[in-house]
């Protein structure tokens, strides 16, 4: 038989029942997985069954604030590696911060390094652009910054979600996280 919850109101008691149901009982709804009883629920008429006090009323149950907080930590994960890979300002131009671009700059800074009389074109997001050696290792140099600045940013809001003391507090850190800039 399918299990059931039943709260008596009167008294605050949770009880659930499995092969069989005890006289006085009148839980009638099936408890899917994830399901439990939550105080302060009033009867659905035609869905729920109530007897005197005891009601039988399944809602889904809170998350706990550790389960927020895990919730927060992976939106502000996200959050950093928008504004990570979202590009940067570099010369005039706005160069991508992607994985690819990231490596194909620190290639050419590279080589840049080897030759300080290397030039290349380098395509930006808006257009073309001529850089000099120097250029390009300044080019890595502002990415690394970037990168590590945003880094430094997601570990500064994640210890901020870590101390949350309550629900509220963590409420009053997502504006921070969707704004994530500036630190």
């Amino acid at each position: 038989m399918t299990d059931f919850i039943v709260f008596d109101s009167s008294t605050g008691t949770v009880q659930r029942a499995g092969s069989a149901l005890n006289s006085g009982d009148v839980a009638l709804q099936p408890v899917a997985a994830g399901q439990t009883i939550k105080s302060g629920v009033s009867g659905r008429p035609g869905l729920d069954r109530w007897n005197g006090s005891a009601v039988v009323a399944l809602a889904i149950q809170a998350p706990t604030l550790a389960a927020l907080k895990s919730a927060a930590l992976s939106a502000l994960a996200d959050r950093r590696w928008q504004v990570e890979t979202g590009g940067i300002t570099f010369a005039g131009h706005k160069l991508a911060t992607d994985d690819r671009s990231k490596l194909l700059v620190s290639d050419a800074a590279r080589r840049a390094e080897a030759d300080s009389s290397f030039t290349t074109k380098w395509k930006a997001c808006d257009g073309w652009a001529t850089f000099a050696a120097s250029d390009l290792i300044a080019a890595r140099n502002a990415i690394f910054a970037h990168v590590a600045a945003c880094f430094d940013r997601e570990a500064a809001l994640a210890a901020q979600i870590a101390a949350a003391a309550n629900e509220a507090a963590l409420a009053a850190l997502d504006p921070a996280v969707r704004a994530f800039w500036p630190a």
